[in-house]
């Protein structure tokens, strides 16, 4: 994985925080289960924008053919935020806790 040695923290409307490490784009991850995030991060990492919440099982086979790339390079997404959840229900919970804080320019609404 090709770590940014940077973090970011995320809070919901829960106002529960949640820490991500940041990874490049181009970064091969390791089959591991999570909450995601893909943003855009300044080149002088001063300024992260916030452009992309989901969860996966397999952040391995995440990044092969995403459905939302078109977002992502619209949006000059650059960056990867992980964040390590083996459990279904916590996922399902923080995923939707950042969410509906955050509404993400990519995300389709939550009801």
């Amino acid at each position: 994985m090709t770590d940014l040695n940077k973090t970011i923290i995320l809070e919901g409307i829960s106002w529960k925080r949640y820490v991500f490490n940041l990874y490049s784009m181009s970064t091969t991850f390791n089959s591991v289960k999570g909450i995601y995030t893909v943003g855009k991060l300044t080149e002088n990492n001063s300024k992260h924008t916030l452009l992309y919440i989901w969860q996966t099982n397999d952040l391995s086979t995440r990044f092969t053919s995403h459905h939302k790339q078109t977002c992502f390079d619209r949006n000059l997404g650059n960056c990867i935020g992980v964040l390590l959840v083996p459990k279904q229900e916590d996922r399902d919970l923080i995923e939707k806790d950042l969410i509906l804080k955050h509404k993400p320019t990519c995300n389709d609404l939550l009801t």
